[in-house]
Order: structure tokens, then sequence, then C-alpha cells
């Protein structure tokens, strides 16, 4: 027995395809390298011929490794991004031409100051996800995961403010603080804690390095809750887009 929205997953899927190319390329200044921005724990390929850089064969040094680790098959740059931070980049090919990327890995901080915002547009409506063998219990936490990501069809009814160690959370569009704790990051995995509670989720990039789907899964926990229900899967999933500080 299940409840959840089958034309919203189908679009999360197709979305979710896409993530390993999620990154932001930036052309700076004539003076400053262009930059590749991803986020940290995601993967990114990005053509050479995107910098138009030439050559048969190449060699890649790496001047922040603990960062980022950059390969080439001498078509592509191969970027695997472990923490937040920037890392330069410098490709060489074979008849010793040298060229620059900066490759900037981040976090819910982002690059720029702002804080995120519920996206419900375009078909990213939040949903939840239960599978049970009770209907019951099936409506029930549904129900109840459900009153908590309803965002009316509308965008920025959630909001996040993250700062370094802290975040805040309102559920409306006037300001107001409805949870308020600390959190962590590590590999595309967002952990807050407040009061007496932590919740854990997954960081799905979508097109961009400020859209993304926010997935909690709530699988395990619930089974070791109710082992006799048959429960499958129970997930939330919400669809946040960083609005940036003018």
């Amino acid at each position: 027995m299940k409840m959840k929205y089958p034309a919203v997953i189908i679009l999360c899927c197709t979305l979710i395809a896409c993530q390993k190319n999620a990154g932001s390329i930036k052309k700076n200044g004539p003076a400053d390298p262009p930059a590749l921005r991803l986020w940290a724990g995601a993967d990114s390929t990005v053509a050479l011929s995107t910098w138009e850089l030439t050559g048969n064969s190449f060699t890649i040094s790496n001047d922040h490794p603990d960062i980022a680790q950059v390969t080439t098959d001498h078509k592509n740059l191969k970027v695997h991004a472990y923490k937040p931070g920037k890392a330069t980049i410098t490709i060489t090919n074979d008849q010793q031409k040298q060229f620059k990327v900066l490759v900037q890995p981040v976090d819910m901080l982002s690059n720029n100051p702002g804080n995120w915002v519920s996206a419900a547009k375009d078909g990213m409506k939040s949903y939840v996800t239960v599978i049970t063998n009770n209907q019951k219990l099936t409506d029930s936490l549904y129900q109840a995961l459900w009153r908590k990501l309803d965002d009316k069809g509308a965008n920025g009814i959630f909001r996040y403010a993250f700062t370094t160690g802290q975040f805040f959370f309102t559920a409306a569009t006037t300001p107001r603080v409805d949870k308020e704790g600390s959190w962590t990051y590590d590999q595309l995995r967002l952990t807050l804690t407040y009061a007496d509670s932590k919740e854990i989720y997954q960081i799905i990039p979508l097109q961009s390095i400020y859209l993304i789907e926010l997935r909690r899964t709530l699988t395990a926990e619930l089974q070791q809750q109710f082992p006799d229900a048959g429960i499958t899967e129970v997930s939330t999933h919400q669809y946040f887009a960083y609005h940036r500080f003018l």
C-alpha cells in the first residue's frame, strides 16, 4: 500500500539523471581563471573544448587534491569534489601550453550571501512517499509528513538561512523562526540538529548548484518502530533554490 505522486517522481528521476554534470562554469575576469563550481561530494565532467584547449594529450597538476580530485581522458576534465574550498588546476598540453581552471566545491553556504527557499514551480512540488502493508499506518504517516511539507504550490514558503555552524528555518513567507540549531555537511549529506531532534537529508543537485532536491529517508527508523507493518519506503522530497542577496 503506498501513497505518492507518480508524475512528480518521473520528473524527479529525470532531473537526478543529470546530476553528474550539475556544475556551474563561470568565466571570471581577464586575469582570473574560469571557475567550475559543484557541490562537495558531487562529480562533474567538462569537455576541454569548453575552454578551447587543444592538444593530443594533457597532464594535470592540482594545488589542493584534498579539496577535489581531477583527472582527464584527454578530451574531458573529470572532477570529484571532496569538501568546500578552492583548488587551482593547471592543465598542460603536449605543446607545453598551460591553462588554469579554478575548481570550487560548495555546500549550503554556496559562494554568495543568500539563503535557500522552496521552489514549487515547473513540477517541483514537494511530495511524500509511504509504502507499507498497513493501510491505516500508511494514511497516518502520509498525512503527518505531508502537513510539514505542503508548500501550497508557491515559491518561498520554506526558507533556510545558513551561517557558519548555525541554521534558521521558517515555514512561512513572513519572517519568523520555526527551528534553529546547528548543521554539518559532508559529501552531499546535510545534518540538522536542534532542540532534542536530528534530521538527516540527502542533497541531490539538479540543473545547477543553485537548485537541489532535499530528500529525507525515514524507512529504517520506522521499520524499527513498526516491525510488523511491512514498511518498504518512507521518504520526503522538497525542492530548494538559492536566493542570493543583492
